[in-house]
C-alpha cells in the first residue's frame, strides 16, 4: 500500500530547474524603520499566544505538549522570533 501511495503522490511534483530560478527583486517601498525587524517580540506576548492553545490537544512528534511550550520554552521562543527579525534570516534548526 505505501508503494502505491509513494507512487502516485511522486508522479503528481514536477522537478524544478534550480540552476535557472527568476531574480527576488526587494519590493519593500517604505522606510526601514518601518520594516519587520523593528517589531519587539516579549517573552510575555509569546506566553500568552501559546497560552491560547488548545491544552488538550495531543502533543506534536517530540511529544512536547502545549502546557510544556507555553512555561517552559516562551523565552526561548522570544529570543528566537526576535533574533530572527533582527537579522532577517530564519534559523535552520
Amino acid at each position: 500500500m505505501g508503494s502505491v501511495l509513494n507512487a502516485y503522490f511522486a508522479s503528481v511534483f514536477t522537478t524544478e530547474n534550480t540552476k535557472h530560478l527568476p531574480i527576488v527583486r526587494d519590493c519593500f517601498q517604505e522606510h526601514n524603520s518601518d520594516k519587520l525587524c523593528s517589531y519587539n517580540i516579549t517573552t510575555d506576548t509569546v506566553k500568552s499566544k501559546l497560552c491560547n492553545l488548545k491544552m488538550n490537544k495531543a502533543p506534536g512528534i517530540h511529544s512536547v505538549g502545549t502546557w510544556m511550550l507555553s512555561e517552559e520554552i516562551s523565552d526561548f521562543v522570544a529570543v528566537i522570533f526576535h533574533e530572527s527579525l533582527r537579522s532577517g534570516e530564519v534559523p535552520q534548526e
